[in-house]
């Protein structure tokens, strides 16, 4: 999660020019293949001001001039994380898909940067599993960090966002760190937004890669001066198998 926005503005336009542009489907074979069972569970509130009470069968009327709609998805599923090139910089690019009960994503390219930040085709956006979990596996989020029990510490947001998040390592036994954080950012300008998020993972310091993770998030985005979105989602992820890991 380091210096990076999750998921608003953790991923840019462009995949990295290691990716090469090829298809997911062209990939030559994984150098490591990491396999997660997802809960992940979404609520968007859209808060419309209004200018009296009102009882619109699609909404909730409020005697303070306002309307609430909400959309929910609730899905739980395997994300297949296929490691296909780790690059010079830190970065790795990897392709993931995710099959659920309601949801079912083919393979999309990734680009992870060292700090966590995601690239892909914005025309075959990531699952919102991947978006949430993919971070995660950044080559970069406890490099050059004291991973002892009681050590904190706290990474600023990317340029053109203000905030941070703070990391706490509350358990270690020598290649497991137990790791809470806790992020507060915001984004000004038309397309602003602010967001939080706590949880916890448990973190494989031998494999760079997370065990579990729990994580809460919550965006708001306010898309008028009337008109106010306040979407609050959860994940819950536990390794299933990973080719690096010792059997």
């Amino acid at each position: 999660m380091s210096k990076r926005l999750f998921p608003a503005l953790a991923a840019s336009v462009a995949v990295l020019a290691c990716a090469g542009g090829a298809r997911a489907a062209d990939a030559p074979k994984p150098l490591r293949v990491l396999v997660y069972d997802v809960a992940y569970s979404s609520t968007t509130v859209r808060r419309e001001h209004t200018s009296g009470f009102s009882n619109s069968a699609s909404g909730i009327g409020t005697g303070s001039g306002s309307i609430d709609r909400r959309f929910g998805s609730d899905d739980r599923g395997t994300l297949t994380v296929a490691v296909i090139a780790a690059t010079a910089d830190g970065g790795l690019v990897v392709d993931a898909s995710f099959v659920g009960k309601s949801i079912t994503q083919p393979v999309i390219r990734v680009a992870i940067s060292k700090d966590g930040s995601l690239s892909y085709d914005p025309k075959t956006q990531p699952s919102a599993q991947a978006l949430r979990l993919l971070p995660f596996l950044s080559r970069g989020l406890i490099a050059e960090r004291d991973v002892n029990t009681g050590s904190t510490w706290s990474v600023q947001a990317l340029a053109g966002a203000a905030g941070a998040t703070t990391y706490r390592v509350t358990a270690f036994d020598g290649t497991r760190a137990t790791l809470e954080f806790d992020e507060s950012i915001t984004v000004k300008g038309g397309s602003g937004f602010t967001q939080s998020a706590q949880g916890k993972t448990v973190y494989a310091t031998d494999l760079l890669s997370p065990i579990s993770i729990d994580l809460h998030t919550v965006i708001r985005h306010d898309v008028s001066i009337d008109l106010a979105d306040t979407t609050d989602s959860r994940l819950s992820a536990t390794m299933v198998s990973d080719t690096f890991a010792k059997h």
